[in-house]
């Protein structure tokens, strides 16, 4: 799809994970073999983050308004569910811990939304920038944390 709710969708996935990756590759304590793959992983991802910017840049311009609202919103929507996308339940359950309590510790968790929110910050910007976050495409953000 070329669209631009695909190109923030691909952004979304794409510049948080990068954020992450990029503080993966140069720690030592990170096995040398994964260090690598994300060093790789990092260098290829930066050509299609460039492209999708400059293509969603120019689609936000030229797309009618109805495209334009239809991408703020469904943007939102993406955002709520890749910030649950991070959190999975079953690891808790796996090292013996309250599903339910950890989960509840998790969604409380000053810390992750920090992360969370600095790991977007760049993206988040860019698209304000652009208009994307306006709006109830704006609140649905909000509500996944990733913006403040």
């Amino acid at each position: 799809s070329t669209t631009p709710g695909s190109f923030t969708a691909t952004l979304l996935g794409e510049e948080v994970l990068d954020w992450m990756q990029r503080l993966t590759f140069p720690d030592e304590r990170v096995q040398p073999l994964i260090r690598g793959v994300t060093r790789i992983h990092v260098v290829e991802e930066a050509r299609h983050v460039r492209y999708a910017r400059e293509e969603l840049r120019r689609q936000m311009v030229t797309a009618p308004k109805w495209s334009q609202e239809f991408t703020r919103v469904t943007s939102g929507e993406f955002a709520r569910v890749f910030s649950k996308a991070f959190i999975n339940p079953e690891v808790y359950t796996n090292v013996g811990l309250d599903k339910r309590e950890a989960l509840a510790q998790v969604q409380a968790s000053g810390h992750r939304k920090e992360i969370m929110q600095t790991g977007a910050k760049r993206l988040t910007d860019f698209l304000d920038d652009i208009g994307v976050l306006r709006g109830a495409g704006r609140r649905l953000w909000r509500s996944s944390g990733l913006l403040a």
